[in-house]
């Protein structure tokens, strides 16, 4: 379920960079052929470039494929390198569940306070927020799963 939830959120990715990349390239042609540039493009690519990058943080997470810092680590023993994998768990979840708090707390007031994303482009922010706040709690759950993985490793229960 979290593998196929994180590929739909992948695919709002691409969608979002296929976006972004549209309004980039059509903006800045209708700025030089016609000296008339897209109104709100900029707030337009932003708020593209923030979806792409919480839309793919599960993803990401799932492949494996955020920086990791294996200098030290690869010279250890396989043990002790399990146990790192648990200790760099406990603290990527704290900071996830603190970023998802505040995201959804931010989210709450958004709501309530009706915020608009921008004096130009007079549509509503809270989708958008909304949105963060689910990627970063299911970034959380494949952060989880992956703790629970290596802690199984560290017991000894999973090879």
């Amino acid at each position: 379920m979290i593998v196929t939830v994180a590929r739909i959120f992948h695919g709002g990715a691409s969608v979002a960079l296929v976006g972004m990349m549209g309004v980039i390239v059509v903006g800045v042609t209708l700025r030089y052929l016609f000296n008339s540039p897209i109104v709100g493009s900029f707030e337009l690519t932003r708020l593209a470039l923030a979806m792409l990058v919480a839309l793919a943080l599960a993803h990401t997470a799932l492949e494996k494929g955020h920086i990791r810092i294996e200098l030290l680590v690869s010279r250890l023993r396989h043990r002790s390198q399990v146990i790192m994998g648990c200790v760099a768990g406990i603290f990527s979840l704290g900071m996830i569940s603190l970023i998802t708090w505040q995201t959804i707390l931010y989210a709450k007031r958004v709501i309530e306070e009706e915020y608009v994303f921008s004096s130009v482009l007079l549509f509503p922010l809270y989708p958008f927020i909304v949105l963060l706040a689910i990627s970063f709690m299911l970034f959380w759950l494949v952060i989880a799963v992956d703790f629970l993985d290596s802690l199984l490793k560290a017991v000894g229960k999973r090879s």
